[in-house]
């Protein structure tokens, strides 16, 4: 069920501090370490109940022992603070918009660099005729938009490799669409016009990698609840 992650005013006067008790903290709470004083509090509190457990005497080795002690009964303290606790709850909340977001900025990375490819492909090609630092263009920039999409999305092993070869193949088809347009004429005299085949297939190879994503993407709909 995705409803608007709108805060309560309980959890608004749980977010917010006033100016009041900071300037109130003095000059220690002012020029603290955030994690250090912490750090070194707990480890003073438990060197004391060590020494109360042991004795009077306390050595370098029982400040060692008790550290490790703290470490292991407490190994992640940060979760236990009451402004991660806050975040954690309200971020439940923005799961499905994260999740949308993540898809939406993925594709338009996709889509923006295919664009520069496009652009530097036919650039280099028509106007400086440069073949070869054309084709590492459309292979390089590709394995770029590649990477950016599997950071922030995850599918299956067999839908990863048709969407590289999807990913792939755009630039390429363009970087030779482009070369045989601008060949001279004695040279694939029978493959100038295969830039008009060319093309649509492009355009086909994008539209087919985008619906993709956004059926893989989209919601599961339970037809009882009628919710998302």
């Amino acid at each position: 069920f995705v409803r608007l992650p709108v805060p309560d005013r309980s959890r608004l006067d749980a977010a917010r501090a006033y100016a009041a008790e900071f300037e109130g903290g003095g000059v220690e709470q002012l020029l603290r370490v955030p994690v250090l004083g912490r750090q070194i509090d707990s480890a003073a509190r438990a060197l004391e109940e060590e020494q109360a457990g042991a004795g009077p005497q306390a050595t370098s080795a029982d400040i060692g022992m008790a550290l490790a002690s703290l470490n292991q009964a407490d190994p992640n303290p940060t979760s236990t603070l009451k402004h991660v606790k806050l975040y954690r709850d309200l971020q439940s909340n923005w799961q499905a918009h994260d999740a949308y977001a993540r898809a939406c900025l993925a594709l338009g990375t996709y889509t923006l660099v295919h664009a520069i490819a496009y652009y530097v492909i036919g650039y280099l090609v028509v106007h400086l005729h440069s073949v070869w630092p054309a084709l590492g263009v459309s292979i390089l920039l590709p394995t770029l938009a590649w990477l950016l999409i599997r950071l922030d999305l995850y599918f299956s092993s067999y839908l990863m490799v048709l969407w590289s070869l999807l990913l792939m193949l755009g630039p390429l088809l363009a970087w030779v669409a482009t070369l045989l347009a601008v060949l001279p004429p004695l040279w694939f005299e029978r493959a100038r016009g295969a830039h008009v085949v060319l093309v649509p297939i492009n355009f086909l190879l994008h539209v087919a990698l985008i619906v993709s994503i956004v059926l893989v993407a989209r919601a599961d709909r339970d037809g009882d609840s009628n919710v998302a």
